[in-house]
């Protein structure tokens, strides 16, 4: 199995991972269930029968957009990538881990997303593991950084495991004034024109018009006089998702590895309950959703929510920009003539 993760694991933490597998039968082999290939589901809506009313899909989109989408906790701004991914998975057989991988790639590509090369330094790690506090605790010992912006009295809290899948997110803030390949543009220069080096600087992977979303590290320059934006955006540095071996056994691999997709391409609240949409994060619910059949695979709901967040602007709050992804989901999914379990219906009305 692979023994490697990314600098912000440690050893340590890592050697928590061993015994972690999907199911397997006594052999050793991968059951035919376990083994299935993830559907090629693009990222864009499916055509299905029994289309839904417009109305009831915006009151549904809406719910689905307010369960799901955590802000990032320094700004309130909904983050995303903008740099190219590099995944990682850690313990699963060699050809399992190749296949999580590809899916969450190929739907990367699906939303304009580019990768790193082969060999890359990771800056997604998804980590299987039979015991996945004690891993979080090496973690938030060895490298608290890794977690994700919090107050040092808050880490408590936020190393604590709740969900079976679960992620935690490293997050970065850009100057609004950032040019579409990434570069800040010259905003900061000195009688010479040379670049004054910008407070983030010091920190990781922080360069001019970008800093790491630290207590004590002072956000890029923005601008002032609206109360919907302050021209600065939220970006993806690292993620890291752990999954809790014991829950995912039996669970049909294609499955898992979109609800991974998911959890990789967004931040995301934990599914507590089913998705007021059919949606992958169903499939690891305590109680069955009445209804509707287990997902396995990426839903129409799921595939347009990730269309419109990567469509929305990237500066604006995060309360308003979830009227903006769930209004540009209900255009997807009505066009789509999406349908919504009958249940689910006459909740909208």
């Amino acid at each position: 199995m692979p023994s490697r993760v990314s600098s912000a694991l440690t050893a340590c933490a890592l050697a928590l991972c061993a015994g972690a597998a999907w199911a397997q039968t006594s052999d050793g082999s991968v059951p035919p269930g376990a083994a299935k290939p993830a559907n090629s589901t693009s990222v864009a809506p499916v055509t299905v029968e029994a289309a839904a009313p417009p109305k009831v899909i915006e009151k549904q989109t809406w719910n689905f957009v307010e369960a799901y989408a955590a802000a990032s906790p320094k700004l309130d701004l909904i983050a995303r990538w903008r740099e190219p991914i590099c995944v990682q998975v850690v313990n699963l057989p060699p050809e399992q881990a190749a296949m999580v991988k590809a899916r969450v790639v190929q739907v990367a590509k699906g939303l304009g997303l580019p990768s790193r090369p082969a060999g890359c330094a990771s800056n997604i790690q998804i980590v299987l593991t039979s015991q996945p506090q004690a891993f979080l605790d090496n973690v938030a010992k060895n490298d608290e950084q890794a977690l994700g912006f919090h107050w040092r009295s808050d880490l408590k809290k936020l190393k604590t495991v709740t969900h079976p899948i679960q992620g935690w997110y490293k997050t970065a803030t850009q100057s609004g004034k950032i040019a579409d390949d990434g570069l800040a543009f010259a905003v900061l220069k000195d009688a010479a024109g040379n670049d004054i080096p910008n407070p983030g600087d010091a920190f990781p992977k922080a360069r001019a018009g970008e800093s790491v979303d630290l207590p004590e590290n002072p956000s890029p320059q923005g601008c002032a006089g609206s109360l919907i934006t302050d021209c600065e955006r939220s970006i993806f540095k690292n993620e890291l998702v752990v999954v809790d071996s014991h829950a995912v056994q039996g669970k049909d691999l294609g499955a898992v590895a979109d609800y991974l997709a998911m959890m990789a391409l967004s931040q995301i609240k934990p599914a507590e309950t089913c998705s007021p949409l059919p949606s992958i994060f169903d499939l690891l619910v305590k109680t069955p959703c009445a209804g509707r059949d287990p997902p396995g695979e990426l839903t129409a709901a799921d595939a347009a929510y990730l269309t419109a967040l990567y469509a929305s602007d990237p500066e604006v709050k995060a309360a308003s920009v979830r009227v903006e992804i769930a209004n540009r989901m209900s255009e997807m999914l009505i066009k789509s003539n999406v349908a919504v379990p009958a249940g689910e219906r006459a909740k909208a009305r």
